[in-house]
């Protein structure tokens, strides 16, 4: 072989080594380009995972969050319905206060009232008052009175037999006779020791005293009517009064007393 072949051959491998050096270039390039993504790929990898993480942890807090906020729109759905009652209790309780406040203004309007009449009720009492020691005193005058009449009244005759007689025909003193009834001034029953008072009584209404005094167990004596009399301003008996005319003769008109 002669030299101008191995140049010929020596700068075709030339040629083939440059061109192999050329892809060799490009294969690195490519392969750095490859780790490049690889590893950007494994960082992303490790980057959606940790977001994963981190969207489970949110998750979590939102789902707690939504339960939170579904107890609380809860709480405030009672507070709601409570704050409802306790504006119609608040209604209620105004219409209360002010009726109450009604009832009061009346309760006043009353007591003012009173009040204006009680100076005129006291005057009235004390009218009732006066009047009430006048009657006492009249009655208690009354009373002396009457112990003074019976005293000097003639007593019944105990021998009169009131039956009639064959052709008698007084008709009229018979009846006088059927009303002489017991009283409590008549001599027996004083010795019985009841009460004195000059007013007709029926039977049963002795009876009636009779058993109270027994069943009070006490005997009360008749009055001393000469220490009685005697004890009080004695006063100028007038037979012609009217009050005495009615007591001795039943058949007098009474026209007018003041008793």
């Amino acid at each position: 072989m002669n030299n101008k072949e191995l140049n010929k051959q020596l700068k075709e491998l030339i040629e083939k080594n440059n061109d192999l050096l050329a892809q060799t270039k490009v294969l690195k390039d490519q392969l750095q380009v490859k780790h490049v993504v690889i590893d950007t790929h494994v960082e992303c990898q490790e980057k959606y995972a940790k977001l994963e993480a981190e969207r489970y942890v949110y998750m979590i807090r939102y789902s707690a969050y939504f339960d939170n906020d579904n107890e609380h729109r809860k709480q405030i759905a009672d507070q709601q319905v409570l704050n409802d009652k306790t504006s119609v209790q608040l209604v209620e309780l105004d219409k209360h206060v002010r009726d109450l406040k009604n009832t009061v203004l009346e309760i006043d309007f009353k007591i003012s009232e009173l009040e204006e009449c009680v100076p005129n009720k006291d005057l009235e009492i004390e009218k009732c008052l006066e009047h009430l020691n006048v009657c006492e005193n009249k009655h208690h005058k009354i009373g002396q009175t009457n112990q003074t009449v019976h005293m000097i009244m003639p007593l019944k005759d105990n021998l009169y037999n009131g039956r009639k007689g064959i052709s008698f025909e007084n008709l009229s003193y018979f009846e006088k006779a059927k009303d002489l009834r017991p009283t409590l001034y008549d001599e027996k029953v004083i010795g019985l020791g009841y009460t004195l008072m000059f007013l007709t009584h029926s039977d049963e209404a002795l009876e009636i005293e009779k058993f109270k005094r027994s069943r009070e167990n006490k005997i009360k004596f008749g009055y001393d009517y000469g220490n009685l009399n005697t004890s009080y301003v004695n006063e100028k008996i007038n037979l012609e009064d009217n009050y005495f005319q009615e007591i001795i003769n039943p058949d007098f008109n009474k026209i007018d007393s003041s008793f």
